[in-house]
């Protein structure tokens, strides 16, 4: 059994015009500030944070993420030249995060999680938890991708089955 309670909200009652002090006809200026107070200057602008390997590498993510074809080609060709012109950190994983691109020409999960070792051994490396991280993904990935493999071999054992018991039948039904 489903019981509804409703409660109603209280409305807060704004006074009447005719409630509210009335000021005088002419309007009166801020006081000046007195000597003994200090007048705080204005906040200055904060410049903004400098973007980290890791955020540049989540941005660059999402950006590769909407590439495809030729474009994506041409980036994996930078990725890799810059990565064996620099061999840092952050390329590197940028590398990596293409090679475990799945439905790519160059997705080698083998060779993603070769560049990632590196930086989950190295305590080290500001991007040892990203390398982490992917590091575990592509892992999962490879683990998903066994089991739908096993199960596509169990599948394809069944159907092969079932075609030879749909012949015996036939085999045996014209004997008769």
């Amino acid at each position: 059994m489903i019981i509804l309670v409703l409660a109603g909200g209280c409305a807060v009652l704004k006074p009447l015009e005719a409630d509210l002090p009335r000021e005088p006809a002419e309007a009166q200026e801020p006081a000046p500030p007195m000597p003994d107070e200090a007048v705080a200057p204005p906040a200055p602008a904060v410049p903004p944070a400098p973007l980290t390997d890791i955020k540049r590498l989540l941005d660059y993510f999402r950006a590769v993420k909407k590439l495809a074809g030729v474009e994506l080609a041409r980036e994996y060709e930078n990725a890799r030249a810059a990565f064996t012109r620099t061999r840092s950190d952050y390329d590197r994983a940028r590398l990596a995060l293409l090679h475990a691109l799945p439905d790519t020409a160059f997705n080698d999960e083998s060779r993603a999680l070769d560049l990632l070792d590196p930086l989950v051994r190295s305590q080290n490396s500001m991007l040892n938890d990203l390398a982490f991280l992917i590091h575990a993904f592509v892992h999962e990935q490879r683990r998903l991708e066994q089991s739908l493999n096993g199960v596509q071999e169990k599948l394809d054992a069944l159907k092969a089955l079932e075609k030879s018991l749909i012949e015996r039948q036939r085999v045996g039904g014209k004997r008769k």
